[in-house]
């Protein structure tokens, strides 16, 4: 037997009890109880494991009595506090393009291109719109991806970035350039392929559909017109509390929320996008983007499926949206129901 054979044995059942955990038939509220009882009275089994020690980040994270440990994160990590309107002040002081409400900017990171042929078929309605593709993509894809739009009937620019921070870092990079030119609503969308998971054709085309069907667009591009307060929409279905989709982000999401100011049990209050796709106000970017969280702060990729810096991130653009002072919506909006529907038992995610 192998040197590395017991590290297989522990890696065999850690995901097995992994997946017997997430498949139990019992939801996702009892089953966070559950795990708070154990650890609780139990600390002793548990403290050398990493769900343990994501516990006691969330814990930590939404207690307004516990002080996040700066002490505890990397320290290429920047430890100070932006104020969030710091970015809102830079772009106020320039003088922008004089877009109005109804342009678009739809950002996009295609990293699988077989899945950036079906994305551009649900896109074709938007041509009626004014909007503008920004692409990013790898250096392996540029080609590809260029070629493909050759005879497109979208204004389209094409930019090239690292394979890291998933579709994360290249859309806050891109997003900067898109507010410059004086877009106010953005559409971020990705290749989503999520092999990970057998559903994750149907995540993927169930978000296509919600976000861009033509009556959808129609719907929530009048919503944000009309409607000042709300600053993001995500796919209906898809939209999911914070404080029960952790994940093993914990301590990233604390971290990110301290720079960010909020108080510490706001996060108990807030939901996320869940696919990291959705319509939002440019200004409703602005404290994240005011964070200027650079590339070496995002992991290297090596397919990991959570617990990176690129899926804390998903989860902290509900907060930014928040700390601007706008709500978070989902796709079945309108003039008459202006509420978020929350979702508390995702069928795609663990």
């Amino acid at each position: 037997m192998s040197d590395t054979s017991p590290n297989k044995v522990r890696n065999y059942i850690r995901r097995l009890s992994v997946l017997l955990w997430w498949h139990m038939p019992l939801n996702r509220q009892i089953k966070e109880k559950l795990k708070s009882i154990t650890f609780s009275t139990l600390p002793f089994l548990f403290r050398n494991s990493r769900p343990y020690q994501n516990w006691l980040y969330i814990k930590k994270t939404g207690s307004a009595h516990e002080a996040f440990d700066v002490s505890d994160i990397p320290d290429h990590w920047p430890k100070d506090r932006n104020h969030p309107q710091l970015l809102h002040h830079q772009y106020k002081n320039k003088a922008l393009p004089a877009e109005t409400d109804d342009s678009l900017a739809v950002i996009i990171h295609v990293f699988y291109r077989d899945i950036f042929d079906e994305m551009l078929d649900y896109l074709h309605p938007l041509k009626e719109r004014k909007c503008k593709l920004f692409i990013g993509t790898t250096r392996e894809n540029q080609n590809a991806v260029a070629e493909r739009m050759q005879n497109s009937v979208f204004a389209y620019q094409i930019d090239v970035f690292e394979n890291r921070g998933r579709d994360i870092l290249p859309f806050l990079s891109i997003a900067e350039e898109a507010i410059r030119e004086g877009y106010k609503i953005i559409l971020k969308l990705h290749t989503k392929k999520s092999d990970h998971r057998l559903t994750g054709e149907l995540w993927r085309k169930d978000i296509y559909k919600k976000l861009l069907d033509p009556k959808a667009v129609e719907r929530i591009m009048e919503v944000l017109k009309q409607h000042s307060h709300q600053g993001l929409i995500g796919p209906a279905g898809h939209i999911i509390p914070i404080n029960l989709y952790y994940g093993k982000n914990a301590r990233a999401i604390g971290y990110l929320s301290y720079r960010l100011r909020l108080p510490p049990q706001k996060l108990k209050e807030l939901a996320f996008v869940a696919g990291s796709m959705f319509y939002i106000r440019s200004e409703a970017l602005l404290p994240l983007l005011a964070l200027k969280l650079k590339p070496e702060m995002f992991e290297d990729e090596a397919g990991q499926v959570d617990g990176t810096m690129a899926h804390a991130v998903e989860r902290i653009f509900a907060v930014s949206t928040s700390m601007a002072g706008y709500t978070v919506a989902d796709s079945s909006v309108s003039s008459k129901d202006m509420e978020a529907h929350i979702t508390k038992e995702h069928p795609f995610t663990w």
